[in-house]
């Protein structure tokens, strides 16, 4: 065998083959690349999240739902504060849930093997509004910046709870969290 990996052939139907083709040139990629890196997701979600394509592309689109009407996720543990009268009227209580959760959240995520990325797409996910999300490593030392003009200082000072948290559960240190009604700079080291 040569030193190039071995290739093999799929058939597939010309229009599928003209549509990936069309999207590997706007995406500036050769057609081998995006049909190798397509079949390595599909692989993935199989082995890693036991979803088949369709099944992932349908919770996808329900999210994109969701994200275009005004929908929002919320942790679960800050939705029964909510409901709760007497959780939701101490601001102490529910910052205390927002930080709580943000803990599970990053011991879940604590085995992730792109933590900076699992970071990010949570961010994201938690608030649609943002209009910037960006997580940087280098070596131990992570930065988090998040920007959403929407937010207001309450939803601020709660998301920042949650970031907190999220770190703890990560096992990391918080080094600094500086924020503003909707700006949010965190670092932490792990």
């Amino acid at each position: 065998m040569s030193s190039r990996e071995e290739k093999k052939l799929i058939p597939v139907s010309a229009d599928t083959a003209s549509r990936a083709l069309a999207l590997a040139k706007r995406k500036m990629t050769s057609l081998s690349n995006l049909t190798e890196e397509a079949l390595n997701l599909i692989v993935s979600l199989e082995e890693k999240l036991n979803l088949d394509a369709k099944s992932a592309y349908n919770m996808l689109n329900a999210i994109k739902t969701l994200r275009v009407l005004g929908g929002a996720f919320l942790p679960r543990q800050v939705v029964e504060c909510l409901l709760d009268e007497n959780c939701r009227s101490s601001k102490d209580r529910l910052l205390n849930r927002w930080y709580e959760s943000g803990r599970l959240y990053g011991t879940y995520l604590r085995d992730s093997s792109s933590r900076d990325e699992a970071i990010k797409v949570l961010l994201e996910n938690l608030r649609w509004d943002f209009s910037e999300v960006s997580v940087t490593n280098e070596g131990d030392q992570y930065r988090v910046r998040c920007i959403a003009t929407s937010m207001s200082s309450e939803e601020t000072e709660q998301l920042v709870k949650f970031l907190e948290g999220l770190i703890e559960g990560l096992m990391c240190k918080v080094e600094n969290v500086e924020f503003i009604r909707g700006l949010i700079v965190a670092r932490f080291k792990c």
